[in-house]
């Protein structure tokens, strides 16, 4: 005998057993008069056989319900006071082991609570997250530096520790939390930031506007990492073995620093960091190299009026910290800093740009990685006059969509 309630069905595993038979048709005779039967009934179907259950009707889901607390005092009494073990117990007030387990290890460690307080489910008693001066400057953090949250966690961990102080442990977890419970995505964040930065660039070129391109010097840092000298590759008869003895190398790692005013690349200094670069080199490149080619701002003169060379325009990198800018500004140096996140803006990365492209063309591999300085400074002396001129007027065409 064999039922075809919604096809045939290839399982050697659902082939009906006596206990079966009267269930399936039980379930044939319901479809047939239109009897919905409980919920807890299709359960029990699917156990039977789940590749082959036939489908539910639409009903609502059933949903157990939380034991009352009379059924826990009943569990209660049972094993603390009768010395029931927690397997009769659980199988006398109709629970499983597990949810008895739960429920007596909570009467343990409240010290006789019997219910336990829905809006409290999963969290913590001393939990940071509901610490109102952590939420508030989660949500004060978000509006005015959202880009602290879409880079590293640690940044905004930190900024935080900062504002709410000792007495509260701030982690990347409770920052996350509290971030995920006030509905603030990524993508969220990212739109904030995006509008928030977009005003700081327009703030930002009304301010430079009057500035002229004579009197602006850009500073910026770059790294590259050369090539493998020799590719792990080689060539053999068909059927034979292939054998390579020339070991890959990952290449030289090297950074530099580069000066460039509207009509030429003005100074540049490479540098061979072990990890990367620091405060120190950009200090000794603003010392030795480019104080000595710029030159004073006059007091109360209009910009018209200023000499060449006497503004620093440069990024907001962490290696230019308040030591090296100092140095500039009592050297009477005017420094302006571009807005975060506006690489756009600085006519030098089309310098870094088109000097990628002359090393992809003009130099191999074995040659970078053996003559670094050579070949980076042929790099540079690459870039003419012309192209810093067509590099500015590049910028400034940028600075336009910003302009009312």
């Amino acid at each position: 005998m064999q039922f075809h309630l919604h096809g045939a069905s290839r399982h050697r595993a659902c082939v009906p057993s006596s206990d079966a038979l009267s269930l399936w048709s039980y379930v044939a005779l319901a479809l047939t008069i239109s009897i919905a039967p409980p919920p807890a009934f299709w359960f029990s179907c699917c156990l039977l056989c789940w590749h082959c259950a036939p489908l539910l009707p639409s009903t609502a889901p059933f949903l157990c319900p939380i034991k009352s607390a009379e059924t826990r005092r009943h569990l209660v009494r049972m094993v603390l006071v009768e010395g029931t073990t927690v397997a009769a117990a659980s199988r006398s007030s109709d629970l499983s082991a597990r949810s008895a387990s739960r429920y007596l290890d909570y009467f343990r460690d409240t010290g006789g609570e019997l219910h336990y307080a829905p809006d409290r489910w999963n969290r913590h008693a001393d939990n940071v997250g509901d610490d109102p001066w952590l939420r508030a400057a989660v949500l004060t953090a978000v509006d005015e530096q959202p880009e602290l949250f879409l880079d590293k966690m640690a940044d905004a961990v930190n900024y935080l520790v900062e504002e709410v102080g000792a007495g509260v442990e701030v982690s990347a977890v409770t920052v996350g939390r509290i971030l995920s419970r006030n509905g603030l995505t990524r993508k969220v964040i990212e739109r904030a930031f995006l509008t928030r930065n977009e005003e700081q660039r327009a703030l930002w070129v009304e301010a430079q506007w009057r500035i002229p391109l004579r009197c602006r010097v850009y500073v910026d840092e770059a790294h590259r990492v050369g090539r493998a000298a020799e590719r792990p590759r080689a060539l053999s008869f068909r059927g034979a073995r292939a054998e390579c003895y020339v070991e890959a190398s990952p290449g030289v790692r090297t950074s530099f620093f580069v000066a460039m005013t509207h009509d030429e690349v003005l100074d540049w200094m490479v540098t061979r960091p072990p990890p990367c670069q620091t405060a120190v080199d950009f200090l000794v490149f603003v010392t030795n190299l480019l104080l000595p080619r710029m030159r004073l701002v006059e007091e109360g003169l209009a910009w018209e009026d200023q000499p060449d060379r006497c503004v620093l325009v440069l990024d907001n990198a962490r290696i230019h910290d308040e030591v090296s800018l100092e140095v500039l500004r009592d050297a009477g140096v005017f420094v302006l800093s571009f807005s975060p996140y506006s690489p756009d803006f600085n006519p030098i990365e089309d310098v870094f740009s088109v000097g990628s492209s002359w090393l992809r063309r003009c130099s191999a591999p074995a040659q970078f990685n053996a003559w670094l300085m050579l070949t980076i400074d042929s790099m540079l002396l690459y870039i003419t006059g012309q192209m810093c001129r067509g590099f500015a007027r590049a910028a400034v065409r940028r600075y336009r969509l910003y302009v009312p």
